[in-house]
């Protein structure tokens, strides 16, 4: 390929046959090409060689622009970062789209303008052509026009969304962008490139085929099994630690007492307004929607004769919710925060029950006690931590689902000399990209992060190993955050799950283990390699 004259680094055979095999799609007339390779095996690389080849090829005139589109700040940092250095400047500017108030629309304006390369989140972009004052337009539309080809990095999460069970339909929200982009108009000659690791997320690939004309205007390339492929396809051990807490196991079941109450009176109400039965699923967004809609609500309760049943119903939502943040805090956050929000619920089912007053009992003995307020498995993690690192001398990252999660933990490495960092989605780009950056060069050994902000995009192959603290959301999100330690069949590594035995959590994490086997069963031939620790257990 004559690209390899211009870029900076040395391909590996499959990833030379994926960007070959793009551009011949291409040449055919497809519109959408989406790049199906596993976490850690070079999709970026395959988008900058089907970028240099299109350029090399004179499809692109001297005033196109080429847009990169990532999910979120911290990897719109790592793209612009890697196109930097992997030589795509030697074709134009590189220009990355600033945060926040800190550059004059007029300067943006201008950078935009003479830019090659645009390197964006879709809501940053969003906000800089569509403004709520035009006066602050930070991107003309005559320069958007200029946009041909375009680069989406975890396509799936920036173009489709989730509705319903199980639907998916194109992300309305940014709906103006994508028109501009030319994504509806079938007579666009746009070219769009998607990167993707999540190679089990058969329905949203499906939906953006769709969108884009079906199979004569789109296509997937999945990777050429050569031997290098097979060397850097991931491969990875899967393993569980229980935390045995006795104090945690009877709150617990305290609390499936109060929602198993909850749910019988949300069922009943459910089948009077609709005839149907509440699908577990749908309990969340009923409940919900039982607190948020409650004078239509009421009004169909009324229609049904059934108005006595509204208030009782009503109630049994507002102690659903509250049981679904308070099980959250038991297992994912620390037991400060579970006391201060048990203090502050006002749900009159609740405070009236036996089993609430017995949960604020037993958490104020708890708090008393020279037990003080470190949970069993905060206690597991530590004990865990200090064997991988300070006897092992390995280094990891440490998955969060919440924020506040990812300071505490930081805070218990900290005080048993551990040296940690931590981020979030609430910091800047910069600062996530800084302190990333800080654990790949060595200076701390533990990365604590919330699932959501590193699960996608961020590979850290520096880490010798993964902990989960709790469970994650889905099965298709277990994949994204198991991939980002690049484990492969050469270099074999750890992915640990921390979680309560005997527990909701316990039963939530065999559920979605069980059902990310089934998607690798399905994808095999595309990647993933799964050894279970016996049966993925240690204790």
């Amino acid at each position: 390929m004559e690209s390899l004259k211009y870029l900076k680094f040395e391909p590996r055979e499959y990833q030379s046959i994926s960007a070959k095999e793009a551009l011949d799609e291409i040449e055919k007339g497809k519109r959408l090409i989406i790049i199906l390779l596993p976490t850690g095996t070079g999709k970026t690389k395959v988008g900058e060689l089907i970028i240099t080849e299109y350029i090399l090829k004179g499809k692109l005139k001297k005033q196109d622009k080429i847009l990169f589109l990532a999910p979120d700040r911290k990897m719109k940092h790592q793209l612009y970062e890697v196109a930097n250095e992997d030589g795509l400047s030697h074709f134009g500017n590189l220009f990355i789209f600033p945060e926040g108030k800190t550059v004059p629309p007029k300067m943006i304006r201008k950078h935009f303008k003479f830019s090659k390369f645009i390197f964006s989140t879709p809501e940053l972009l969003f906000n800089a052509v569509f403004p709520r004052n035009p006066r602050m337009r930070k991107v003309e539309l005559e320069d958007m026009k200029k946009i041909k080809l375009v680069i989406i990095d975890e396509i799936l999460e920036v173009l489709a969304q989730k509705f319903g069970k199980e639907k998916f339909r194109v992300n309305l929200r940014f709906r103006p962008l994508l028109e501009i982009l030319g994504v509806f108009d079938p007579n666009s000659t746009n070219v769009f490139v998607g990167l993707t690791a999540t190679i089990s997320q058969f329905k949203k690939r499906e939906i953006l085929i769709d969108l884009f004309g079906g199979k004569e205007k789109a296509a997937e390339v999945k990777p050429t099994q050569t031997e290098d492929y097979k060397e850097h396809a991931p491969a990875i051990i899967v393993k569980k630690f229980y935390a045995f807490d006795d104090f945690v196991k009877g709150i617990d079941v305290l609390f499936m007492s109060l929602n198993s109450r909850c749910l019988s009176i949300l069922r009943q109400a459910h089948r009077i307004l609709t005839g149907s039965p509440l699908e577990g699923d749908r309990t969340l967004l009923f409940a919900n929607e039982m607190l948020k809609k409650q004078d239509v609500v009421k009004e169909h309760f009324i229609k049904r004769k059934r108005g006595e049943l509204f208030e009782r119903a009503r109630g049994y939502a507002g102690a659903y919710l509250d049981l679904v943040v308070a099980r959250q805090m038991l297992f994912e956050h620390g037991l400060p925060t579970l006391y201060k929000f048990i203090h502050s619920v006002k749900n009159s089912i609740l405070l009236k029950s036996d089993e609430w007053n017995d949960i604020i009992e037993q958490l104020q003995i708890r708090w008393e006690s020279p037990d003080g307020i470190i949970t069993k498995k905060e206690e597991r993690l530590i004990e865990l931590l200090k064997r991988k690192v300070i006897k092992e001398k390995k280094r990891g990252i440490v998955f969060c689902r919440f924020v506040l999660m990812t300071k505490n933990l930081y805070r218990l490495a900290e005080a048993v000399n551990i040296k940690s960092t931590f981020i979030h989605g609430k910091m800047e780009g910069v600062s996530q990209n800084s302190r990333i950056n800080q654990f790949k060069n060595g200076e701390v050994d533990v990365l604590f992060a919330s699932k959501k902000l590193i699960e996608r995009g961020t590979d850290i192959p520096q880490a010798d190993f993964a902990i989960h603290y709790g469970t994650t959301m889905s099965a298709s999100r277990r994949e994204q955050s198991m991939g980002r330690i690049r484990s492969t069949m050469k270099n074999l590594k750890e992915d640990i799950t921390i979680l309560y035995h005997e527990t909701a959590e316990q039963s939530k994490f065999s559920k979605l283990i069980e059902d990310f086997m089934q998607n690798v069963e399905k994808v095999k031939v595309e990647g993933w390699t799964i050894f279970k620790d016996g049966e993925i257990s240690e204790k």
